[in-house]
């Protein structure tokens, strides 16, 4: 029994400490003659599953205002989402 628990005393630090964090990050972005932009984002994670559960979140503005105080919303369009090149499920939400 106190073998047991020397080795739960001693699997604590471990279990406390979880690197998770993005590890790298590289946006390519097109400009198109139209206006459209294409953005291409490749973000590597690493998650253990303690606080990064459900994967990342991605927050984009959608709403603009010019000089003169006209306002624009913009439209995004997830072309794809991928983890280790296979499709990968996700949702997107308005707020």
């Amino acid at each position: 029994m106190k073998k047991v628990i020397a080795l739960l005393i001693l699997a604590l630090p471990a279990a406390a400490y979880s690197d998770e964090r993005i590890l790298s990050f590289h946006s390519d972005v097109r400009v198109m003659t139209d206006g459209m932009i294409e953005v291409t984002e490749t973000i590597k994670v690493r998650a253990e599953g303690h606080q990064i559960r459900r994967g990342i979140y991605r927050d984009f503005p959608v709403e603009y205002q010019d000089k003169i105080g006209n306002t624009y919303e913009i439209a995004i369009d997830v072309i794809a989402v991928t983890r280790n090149d296979r499709p990968e499920a996700f949702h997107t939400h308005n707020a």
